[in-house]
């Protein structure tokens, strides 16, 4: 093979790996927006009825927009409308939020949080009490309520437990600090959180319900994740000639693939018979 030919193949090659490289990146912008127009279609659906008449136009109007971007190969512009949608879907994120925080607060606000006793009134220490105070003071409780010395009394049960809740929070730097600082709300997670007044859930559980299909598992009804994922890519590492590599070549490859066995149907056990 003569210089110039090789010299032409080599170029070739990098031009067509510029062009697979763009393909890709095409590929990943149109995934993108196809999940981010789903995702925000799926929300609307279900949380629409929060937003006023114009929030709601502006953000399907955005949808048109990406829908209308994925008709062309322009990648500039199908990003563009991508993030505009996600612009104009914040105001939902934060509509979800705040409906959500609203229903955590009616939850939480019963008198469970106020009929708790302080931490440090059951143990009977002061609250600069050293760690070695609190374990000596929950010792001598836990050893006076224990309900083992108090069978049938209920009442002594229940101090026990106080103790030994007091015990765990005081015990612990972390939480103690949360508790010096924002009282039973600081600890408890089904309280709003003191800290960051998120909650348990926090405000990026709003928006997970919008943008969880694309960034890795949304909120379905009811609060609960779906395990809906984006699978893994697949590399698959061959040797090519560098002719094959300049003029394209066809060829096999075994992908590894999981499927059920139709004898045993996944037990391991021959078929009529058991494990």
């Amino acid at each position: 093979m003569r210089e110039e030919e090789i010299k032409k193949m080599e170029e070739d090659a990098v031009k067509y790996a510029d062009e697979d490289k763009k393909l890709r990146e095409l590929v990943d912008a149109r995934n993108a927006a196809d999940g981010m127009v789903h995702s925000v279609k799926k929300s609307l659906s279900e949380h629409g009825d929060k937003l006023d008449a114009a929030e709601k136009e502006s953000i399907e109007a955005a949808i048109k927009d990406v829908e209308e971007a994925l008709k062309s190969d322009d990648k500039a512009a199908i990003e563009a409308k991508t993030e505009a949608l996600t612009t104009a879907s914040q105001k939902l994120g934060e509509k979800v939020y705040a409906a959500q925080q609203a229903e955590a607060n009616a939850q939480t606000a019963q008198p469970s949080a106020e009929a708790k006793k302080d931490y440090y009134e059951v143990l009977g220490v002061n609250k600069d009490a050293s760690e070695e105070d609190i374990k000596k003071a929950y010792r001598k409780l836990a050893m006076k309520y224990h309900p083992d010395r108090n069978p049938d009394n209920p009442k002594a049960e229940e101090q026990f437990k106080e103790a030994k809740e007091a015990y765990e929070m005081l015990s612990d730097d972390q939480k103690r600090a949360a508790y010096d600082q924002y009282g039973h709300a600081g600890v408890d997670p089904n309280m709003g959180a003191g800290a960051g007044g998120f909650g348990a859930g926090g405000f990026s559980d709003a928006f997970g319900d919008i943008f969880g299909d694309i960034f890795g598992g949304g909120r379905g009804q009811g609060g609960q994740r779906s395990n809906v994922y984006r699978g893994a890519d697949l590399r698959y590492n061959m040797e090519i000639s560098l002719e094959d590599a300049a003029k394209g070549t066809e060829t096999k490859i075994r992908i590894p693939v999981q499927a059920k066995c139709d004898t045993c149907d996944g037990t391991g056990a021959k078929k009529g018979k058991s494990l």
